[in-house]
């Protein structure tokens, strides 16, 4: 009986450890006004950059890399809410264009 509950006890722990890192990353990541989880999936590589900007939306941010030419979107930032290890989790989205059209799609959590 007593290592059913001490198992019991050890999959609460997980399960609610997994949410609160789950509800940190959302909490710390901030979204382009619009944005669409469901869209973002749909962005394809080869996609023009007008297919991409009608489907997404105006991003957050753009920045150039002068050593590939690459256009960066971000759809998401971090929010730097600087709350301790918690806020160390965001999630990325963003996409890389080159010559009018989509050569590089990020979707993964970042780390400070």
């Amino acid at each position: 009986m007593r290592g059913v509950i001490v198992r019991m006890l050890l999959v609460l722990a997980l399960v609610f450890g997994g949410l609160v890192w789950y509800w940190s990353i959302f909490l710390s990541t901030k979204y382009a006004p619009g944005y669409s989880g469901a869209k973002f999936r749909r962005v394809t590589l080869g996609m023009p950059e007008h297919d991409v900007k009608r489907l997404l939306g105006q991003p957050l941010s753009f920045s150039t890399n002068s050593s590939d030419g690459w256009i960066y979107w971000f759809y998401t930032l971090d929010r730097h809410l600087d709350i301790g290890p918690a806020d160390a989790f965001w999630r990325q989205r963003w996409v890389a264009t080159s010559n009018g059209s989509v050569v590089w799609i990020c979707n993964e959590v970042g780390v400070d």
